[in-house]
């Protein structure tokens, strides 16, 4: 549920979820007890927590990256999988001795990709942003500037924009639910840059959708500066706040250490935007040089067209009838009330 961004799409995937449970395909390999269990245990232990998992409940809330999402991880291999693996003969004390060297080598190897992601800086760089980053920020940065090629703007007023990804896409044969939404960038009074998609809210990087229309639409730009990513990508915050002692710190730069971490905490601020920005007789829209063929042949009067007949869709789902899933949804509705929090 990582992926759900509306409630809306929250209750598409559940009902289509549901409907795939119980349809005849399924039913017919586990049978209809087993599919009133699998029911009734996603009712009662699974959308009861909908609020902890859907990504819907908490879009803007900054976040980190999970790098294992179960510390069983290593266990599981340990049984299974490894060389150094639990045997039918060992006891049961050998056993758990075996189990305990496997995680403790899975917390070593986590620990030291992670000090090495966040705490190594690449020995050169020609961005703005690669002296005063750590790598893995200057990555996640390049990645979105990158991505932003396979997207599609249109300027529907002076300082908004729709953007949609544009690039090559295969849904065919996929059973979860692929979303097609439309970002909506701005830029405020302050020349401060935001996206509906709040990847920046969560993550502290901007987002390709930013990266598109910074790079369209703003003159000369080539690039963000360090200022617009969050502060606890800042090679300088690593150094004051996470690496070194503060007990061993002086008056100098405990107080440098101090604005850090207290700018850190503060709201997050937004990516500034270009400098200077196209006006929009200049530029009323953009194709990414990686969108298919049939966007880059549309025009200006073309691409207006198929923004606005997004725009009235409450929800679009490139590999799914919309008629499917109004059913799915309604069927859901019907038999369990209130599809939000059932």
């Amino acid at each position: 549920m990582k992926s759900i961004e509306s409630l809306d799409e929250y209750k598409a995937s559940k009902a289509l979820l549901l409907s795939f449970v119980n349809s005849e395909e399924v039913v017919k390999v586990i049978g209809d007890n087993n599919a009133d269990h699998i029911v009734t245990f996603l009712r009662s232990n699974v959308f009861v927590h909908e609020q902890h998992f859907a990504r819907c409940f908490y879009l803007d809330v900054r976040g980190f990256d999970a790098y294992s999402n179960t510390c069983l991880e290593r266990t599981n291999y340990g049984v299974k999988y490894c060389e150094n693996r639990v045997l039918p003969n060992m006891s049961q004390a050998k056993a758990t001795k075996v189990m305990i060297n496997q995680d403790e080598d899975k917390f070593t190897q986590n620990r030291k990709k992670t000090c090495e992601a966040f705490h190594k800086n690449a020995l050169q760089g020609r961005t703005k942003t690669s002296a005063h980053v750590l790598q893995t920020a200057e990555s996640m940065l390049q990645q979105a500037m990158v991505a932003s090629e396979s997207y599609i703007s249109y300027r529907f007023c002076d300082h908004k924009w729709w953007v949609l990804y544009s690039g090559p896409r295969n849904v065919q044969g996929r059973l979860l639910p692929v979303f097609q939404r439309v970002r909506i960038v701005s830029v405020d009074e302050n020349h401060k840059m935001k996206c509906s998609c709040c990847e920046y809210e969560r993550n502290g990087i901007p987002c390709r959708h930013i990266c598109h229309v910074a790079l369209k639409f703003g003159s000369d730009f080539e690039s963000f500066t360090h200022h617009s990513v969050d502060i606890r990508f800042w090679t300088v915050y690593s150094l004051y706040a996470v690496v070194l002692d503060p007990s061993e710190l002086n008056e100098d730069e405990i107080k440098i250490r101090n604005k850090l971490v207290t700018a850190r905490w503060k709201s997050p601020q937004p990516p500034t935007a270009p400098s200077s920005m196209k006006s929009m007789d200049e530029g009323r829209f953009s194709v990414g040089s990686k969108s298919q063929d049939q966007f880059k042949s549309m025009t200006s009067e073309d691409l207006l067209l198929y923004f606005e007949a997004l725009m009235k869709n409450k929800l679009s789902i490139l590999n799914y009838n919309i008629e499917h899933v109004e059913k799915a949804v309604a069927v859901m509705e019907k038999h369990h009330g209130n599809a939000v929090g059932m």
